[in-house]
C-alpha cells in the first residue's frame, strides 16, 4: 500500500520533488537578480510576457514581446522565456479569445470542426481567409481590452512573491 507521499510506487517523495523544483526556481531567480534585474522588473517581465504571449495572432507574440520589452526596458531573454513557455496553452487561449471576440461583436462563432471548416472553405479560400481574419481581428480587440487588466492582475502578486523570494535568497548568501 502506498502512503500519501509516494508517487507511482517508486517511493519518491512529493515533498522532495517540490523542494527540488523550488530550489531550481530560486537559483534561476537569483541568477536573474544578480544580472541587475530588480524584483519589480522581473515581475513585470513575467506579467507582460504572459499577456503578450497569449496574443491570438499566431507568429506575432515574439515581436510583441520584443516591442514591450523595449518600451518598458525589460530583459529580452526573460520575457521571451515566458512567452515561449506559453506555447502549450496558446491554442486554448486563442480559442477562448475567438469565442469571446465573436460574443463581443455579436458575430457567429466559426465552427472549428472538420465539417464546419469544410463549409467555410467550400465558399472559396478568399472568403474563408476573410472570415478567419475578421474573427482574429475581433479576438485581438478583446485581447487589447483585457491586456492591461491581465498585466495588473498578474504583476501585483508576482511582485510581492518575487520580492519576498529575493529577500529570502539574499539572506541565504
Amino acid at each position: 500500500m502506498m502512503d500519501s507521499t509516494s508517487i507511482n510506487g517508486s517511493g519518491a517523495s512529493r515533498v522532495g520533488e517540490h523542494a527540488v523544483a523550488r530550489w531550481r526556481l530560486s537559483r534561476r531567480l537569483l541568477a536573474l537578480l544578480k544580472q541587475g534585474l530588480t524584483p519589480d522588473k522581473l515581475a513585470l517581465c513575467i506579467a507582460i510576457g504572459i499577456t503578450c504571449g497569449l496574443f491570438p495572432v499566431f507568429g506575432t507574440t515574439t515581436f510583441l514581446c520584443i516591442a514591450a520589452a523595449s518600451v518598458f526596458r525589460l530583459n529580452q531573454a526573460a520575457i521571451q522565456v515566458v512567452n515561449y513557455s506559453l506555447y502549450p496553452v496558446y491554442a486554448f487561449s486563442t480559442l477562448a479569445l475567438l469565442e469571446g471576440g465573436a460574443w463581443l461583436f455579436r458575430e457567429p462563432l466559426i465552427p472549428l470542426s472538420a465539417s464546419g471548416l469544410r463549409l467555410y472553405f467550400a465558399g472559396g479560400l478568399v472568403a474563408a481567409a476573410k472570415t478567419m481574419g475578421v474573427a482574429l481581428l475581433h479576438a485581438s480587440v478583446l485581447w487589447l481590452l483585457l491586456a492591461p487588466i491581465s498585466v495588473l492582475i498578474l504583476y501585483l502578486p508576482l511582485q510581492r512573491v518575487i520580492t519576498a523570494m529575493a529577500s529570502k535568497l539574499g539572506h541565504q548568501q
